[in-house]
C-alpha cells in the first residue's frame, strides 16, 4: 500500500503528494462545517441542559444557517475545483496541512479506496 502520509517538501504541498480521498473529504469538511458557524455555535460555557436528549440543540434558524453557509462554501470550494484546480489542490493542502493533520485518516466502512489518491501531479513519477 502507497504511504500517502507524509509531505516531502511542505513549501508546495500540493505539488508533493498525492491526496486521498478521505483526505480531501477532511479537508472540505474542515472548512465549510468546522471553521464556519458550527465553531461559533461551539464557542461558550457548557451547560448541564445540553446533556438531556430531549431538549434540541440547536435552534432551526441556527440549522438554516449552518447549512446555508456549508452549502455555499462546498459550492465555491467545488466550482474552484473545475475552474482552478491548481488553486483548490493548493487550498486543500494549506487547510488540511493547517487543521487536518491529526483528524482520522481511515476510511469509514472501508468505502475508500486508499490505492486510488484523489489527484496526483502528472510531474511526479507514480511508484
Amino acid at each position: 500500500m502507497t504511504d500517502y502520509s507524509s509531505t516531502p517538501n511542505p513549501s508546495e504541498p500540493s505539488k508533493s503528494r498525492c491526496w486521498t480521498i478521505r483526505e480531501e473529504a477532511n479537508a472540505l469538511t474542515c472548512s465549510a462545517f468546522r471553521n464556519g458557524f458550527l465553531e461559533d455555535l461551539h464557542a461558550g460555557e457548557q451547560s448541564e441542559l445540553l446533556d438531556d436528549p430531549k431538549l434540541s440543540r440547536i435552534t432551526d434558524e441556527e440549522m438554516k444557517k449552518l447549512m446555508i453557509q456549508s452549502s455555499n462554501q462546498l459550492a465555491k470550494l467545488l466550482a474552484m475545483k473545475e475552474n482552478d484546480p491548481a488553486a483548490y489542490w493548493e487550498f486543500i493542502a494549506k487547510y488540511f496541512n493547517a487543521y487536518c493533520r491529526r483528524w482520522e485518516r481511515e476510511p469509514a466502512f472501508g468505502l475508500i479506496d486508499r490505492e486510488k489518491p484523489a489527484w496526483v501531479d502528472p510531474q511526479r513519477p507514480q511508484q
